[in-house]
């Protein structure tokens, strides 16, 4: 789990799930990734714009991070002269890390039903977006 600054020298592999908030646009900055250690891979299944896309595609391209999964775009979909699609060491899906056929409608239809229950009964629902934090 990142906590600090210095944790960011001894990760090999950082994965983000954030969302896009005031707080979380931009974090992963130019020099934040360039703390990564050489080689250290990168995974976005989260909202693209926590990274800075020109200094983690030149950080790809330069040798300095080993390679990126990136679920996730700065435009979606992504224009066909995007420079992400000549980026070396970069595997690109298409924005479905959360297809789960098995399990991700039972659930969505299990916490639907579960909220309209206490809607019924008047008792805070579950999963509720908070608009201050942005998600």
């Amino acid at each position: 789990m990142y906590r600090d600054e210095r944790d960011l020298a001894e990760t090999d592999f950082l994965v983000s799930t954030l969302p896009s908030t005031p707080d979380t646009r931009g974090l992963m900055s130019r020099e934040r990734l360039a703390r990564l250690p050489q080689g250290a891979g990168v995974v976005n299944v989260g909202r693209a714009d926590v990274f800075d896309d020109v200094a983690l595609r030149e950080g790809l391209a330069d040798g300095h991070l080993g390679g990126a999964v990136l679920d996730v775009f700065p435009i979606e979909p992504l224009p066909a002269a995007h420079p992400l699609w000549e980026t070396p060491r970069l595997i690109m899906t298409p924005h479905c890390s959360l297809d789960d056929h098995d399990n991700y409608m039972r659930r969505c239809v299990d916490i639907f039903l579960d909220n309209l229950g206490r809607y019924r009964r008047g008792d805070v629902l579950n999963n509720r977006v908070d608009l201050g934090l942005g998600y």
